[in-house]
């Protein structure tokens, strides 16, 4: 009896063993899943942060590098093309370029700073390899072209056109088809009429008209053309030489220097290969021809004459046809009155007349 109820108690254990034993390794068997799990959870929760993070650090880093860019952008180049038409362009490697257009076709191309085109009208251009060129119109084809610096094109109206290898020169125009072409500095054109021209390869030429055409060329220095009409021109390869009119078609041409055409009346001119010629006169069609220095036409009539190879021959006149031919020093003609002549190939002839028709002629020197 004794060990039946041994057996029993055994069996008995046996059975509460294992019965009491499974729930514990299912649970400690589910708990082991939940743990791997929460593991595998946390994990993809911290590559998600991750991730989030990554992006955050990637759309800071693009921010930043935007904001770099703009900031060079804007200390580098402030180029701007503002437009209400087609086709405008800046091109530029440098600061502040600008196009400013109403119309078509604008361009600015330059490696340099400070180029402007503004513009209502189309195909105005500024080209340049220096600072500062300027084109501004109202009209059509401006054009600014220069490798220097401060080339400016102002116009209302069309076909302006400024090209120079040096600084400072300038058209300005209320009318057409001025120009200004040079390889020196500071030429300038200003008119109110049409197709006035400045070319020179030296500096400081200048055509000034309220008329059209009037032409200053030169490869010297300070050459001037001033007028109210048409047509006068100033043609030079040295120095300062000038011609001044309210009249047309006055004209100074010479290979020296400080010739002078000043006339309220048509057709005055001065042609020298030395310096100093010049021709004055409230009429018409007075000439001053010379190879040599400081002959002079002075007169209030017309058709009055001074042509020399030597220096200092002289015609003064109120009235008509003096004139005075000489292949030496001195001559001089003085008449109140028409057609006083002296011709010589001596020196210090002299015609004085208040009247008609006195003749002095002479191959010797005469005192």
């Amino acid at each position: 009896m004794g060990a039946e109820t041994f057996v029993a108690v055994c069996v008995l254990a046996v059975f509460l063993s294992k019965g009491l034993s499974l729930p514990v390794a299912r649970e400690t068997q589910n708990a082991n899943h939940k743990r791997m799990g929460r593991k595998a959870d946390l994990a993809l929760e911290g590559g998600f942060d991750l991730q989030q993070s990554l992006d955050s650090r990637l759309e800071n880093l693009v921010k930043v590098q935007l904001e770099t860019n703009e900031v060079e952008a804007q200390t580098a180049a402030s180029n701007q093309t503002v437009s209400d038409a087609a086709s405008n362009q800046t091109v530029s490697d440098a600061a502040s370029n600008q196009t400013v257009s109403d119309a078509a076709s604008n361009q600015t191309v330059s490696d340099a700073a400070s180029n402007q085109t503004v513009s209502d009208a189309a195909s105005n251009q500024t080209v340049s390899d220096a600072a500062s060129n300027q084109t501004v119109s109202d009209a059509a084809s401006n054009q600014t072209v220069s490798d220097a610096a401060s080339n400016q094109t102002v116009s209302d109206a069309a076909s302006n056109q400024t090209v120079s290898d040096a600084a400072s020169n300038q058209t300005v125009s209320d009318a057409a088809s001025n120009q200004t072409v040079s390889d020196a500095a500071s030429n300038q054109t200003v008119s109110d009429a049409a197709s006035n021209q400045t070319v020179s390869d030296a500096a400081s030429n200048q055509t000034v008209s309220d008329a059209a055409s009037n032409q200053t060329v030169s490869d010297a220095a300070s050459n001037q053309t001033v007028s109210d009409a048409a047509s006068n021109q100033t043609v030079s390869d040295a120095a300062s030489n000038q011609t001044v009119s309210d009249a047309a078609s006055n004209q100074t041409v010479s290979d020296a220097a400080s010739n002078q055409t000043v006339s309220d009346a048509a057709s005055n001119q001065t042609v020298s290969d030395a310096a100093s010629n010049q021709t004055v006169s409230d009429a018409a069609s007075n000439q001053t021809v010379s190879d040599a220095a400081s002959n002079q036409t002075v007169s209030d009539a017309a058709s009055n004459q001074t042509v020399s190879d030597a220096a200092s021959n002289q015609t003064v006149s109120d009235a008509a046809s003096n004139q005075t031919v000489s292949d030496a020093a001195s001559n001089q003609t003085v008449s109140d009155a028409a057609s006083n002549q002296t011709v010589s190939d001596a020196a210090s002839n002299q015609t004085v007349s208040d009247a008609a028709s006195n003749q002095t002629v002479s191959l010797t020197f005469l005192q």
